[in-house]
């Protein structure tokens, strides 16, 4: 028996564990092309060159020295450079304010995920009441003048759906917290780009920014 032939054994229920899994890989492919845009050996390198500047004193020059990366930290780094004509704490609260905005970023479609963690595996629950209850009506019909084939198809569905169910919740799961991961490394650099940032700025002083 083919794995399609025992995942069509699972009923109607199936179809919305599949548009689980198909919103999910959807969610996880696009999450991942959009993080590659933050790649940190790249923000280490801006940060590198800010820092060579800043510390001759040239603000200017640390904002032009942005311009030749292509990158999230470069265009936060200079955006909060661009505030010191406002003193360092300027920069300081534009820091935390570009950093906060680049975490949402990051975090968008993780709620989406985290729904399907849980949602996938009570359809499959929902799936196994529903087959277990057509098992039932079944032995009713026939007046409990039944053998182990009439139950079957109440009892492939009831089991067919909750290991769906499952199997989706827990490939989701892995997945979410493997994304989670990521933004903490990425909202991490960020507070590390403004403290670092911060310390060395003429004026300044090493602050936590996140």
């Amino acid at each position: 028996m083919s794995v399609l032939s025992i995942l069509m054994k699972g009923g109607w229920l199936m179809w919305p564990i599949f548009l689980c899994s198909l919103i999910l890989i959807v969610v996880v492919i696009e999450r991942l092309i959009f993080y590659r845009r933050y790649n940190l050996e790249d923000g280490k390198r801006v940060l590198k060159e800010v820092k060579a500047e800043l510390a001759t004193g040239r603000v200017d020059r640390a904002v032009d020295v942005t311009k030749i990366f292509v990158s999230p930290f470069a265009t936060t780094v200079a955006e909060a450079l661009q505030a010191y004509s406002y003193g360092p704490y300027a920069v300081e609260k534009q820091f935390e304010s570009l950093a906060q905005r680049e975490v949402q970023n990051l975090e968008k479609g993780l709620s989406v995920v985290s729904t399907i963690v849980g949602v996938a595996p009570m359809i499959g629950f929902l799936g196994t009441v529903t087959g277990m209850i057509a098992a039932f009506m079944r032995v009713e019909q026939l007046g409990g003048n039944v053998n182990a084939s009439v139950l079957a198809g109440g009892i492939w569905e009831a089991l067919v759906t909750t290991a769906a169910g499952l199997g989706v919740g827990i490939v989701a799961y892995i997945l979410y917290n493997w994304l989670v991961s990521k933004v903490e490394r990425i909202a991490g650099f960020f507070n590390q780009m403004a403290n670092e940032t911060l310390a060395i700025l003429p004026g300044g002083e090493k602050k936590d920014a996140g």
